[in-house]
């Protein structure tokens, strides 16, 4: 009976250890850092944009370095809006939204497969 509660005390204690050495390394994940609609346009005039996600007023931004940003659009005007009266090059503004114009095309496609029973 004594070996089994040694035995348990170590399967314990080392378990303990194993998730304590988990927790300091998986550590707490970066937040995206709020930056205001000025610093947006500067980044994109400058080419450090990757991409910009949209969700409602909702802004999910990701630069070229891997960085993750977040913002608010202007609810009453579209972001295309909002970047040409910030000043934002026309050439500049049409990559993003032709990414957002492929993904329309891959969403019609599977659309018509399913309803067509492919």
């Amino acid at each position: 009976m004594e070996k089994l509660l040694k035995n348990v005390g170590f399967v314990v204690l080392a378990f303990l250890l194993i998730s304590t050495v988990m927790i300091l390394y998986s550590g707490p994940k970066q937040k995206p850092k709020d930056v205001s609609l000025s610093e947006i346009v500067n980044q994109i005039n400058n080419g450090q944009i990757k991409t910009i996600t949209i969700d409602a007023n909702n802004l999910a931004i990701e630069l070229n370095d891997g960085t993750k940003e977040k913002s608010v659009k202007e609810p009453q005007s579209s972001l295309t809006e909002s970047l040409s009266n910030y000043g934002v090059d026309k050439d500049k503004r049409a990559i993003y939204f032709q990414q957002a114009q492929n993904g329309l095309y891959v969403r019609m496609a599977l659309l018509q497969m399913i309803l067509k029973g492919y």
